[in-house]
């Protein structure tokens, strides 16, 4: 009787455990791309004109991966770029070819994994 009632309990909480964080994990995904995006943004010369792709998360629940392609100076596009923002340094962006990005995109993004990917 007592095993049946474990069992029942241990059944009930990891559907609710599942069915938090089906519903929880979207939100957090959208929050981490709208900050992560913010942040490289600041970092352009022209925000407006960026385009971003292949967005997922690193190492880390805080670490955004991916590619931008915005407008220089001059006005042209530069063409996609690597970057990765992290959040829990307070949003420490670094683009391909910054002195730090590849030991950072090795170390948080080479492990693309895609049930990461946000599309």
């Amino acid at each position: 009787m007592k095993v049946s009632t474990v069992f029942a309990f241990a059944a009930l909480f990891s559907i609710g455990v599942c069915s938090f964080a089906q519903t929880e994990a979207p939100k957090l995904r959208k929050a981490l791309v709208k900050r992560g995006q913010e942040a490289v943004l600041e970092q352009l010369k022209d925000p407006d004109s960026a385009k971003f792709r292949n967005l997922f998360s690193g190492k880390y629940d805080s670490f955004l991966c991916g590619e931008v392609n915005a407008k220089n100076s001059m006005g042209g596009y530069i063409g996609f770029k690597r970057f990765f923002a992290a959040e829990s340094a307070g949003n420490y962006v670094r683009f391909e070819g910054d002195s730090s990005f590849d030991d950072g995109w090795s170390n948080n993004c080479r492990l693309f994994d895609p049930k990461n990917q946000f599309k």
